[in-house]
């Protein structure tokens, strides 16, 4: 295996259950935040039922960052191919 952050060992995807759940959790929490987002910017019908839709998107929009940020983290400093 080849070492990464701070000389640990980088895990192989294949080889941890644990990576695995974190990476299909923030797959979800990205694919959640994407519909939701993709509702309020065309489906009027969904967005009746919020008052403040700025910050609907705005808080929608953050989760989306943070699922993106964690994946890319993840795969950056412990996922190899190898």
């Amino acid at each position: 295996m080849k070492k990464g952050y701070r000389g640990k060992k980088i895990l192989n995807k294949i080889d941890n259950h644990f990576y695995r759940a974190a990476i299909k959790a923030y797959e979800a929490q990205r694919e959640e935040a994407i519909a939701i987002l993709d509702m309020y910017f065309h489906n009027s019908v969904g967005i009746a039922d919020h008052s403040d839709i700025l910050n609907e998107i705005k808080k929608w929009t953050s989760k989306l960052a943070e699922a993106q940020e964690n994946l890319n983290v993840l795969k950056q400093y412990f996922y190899t191919d190898d």
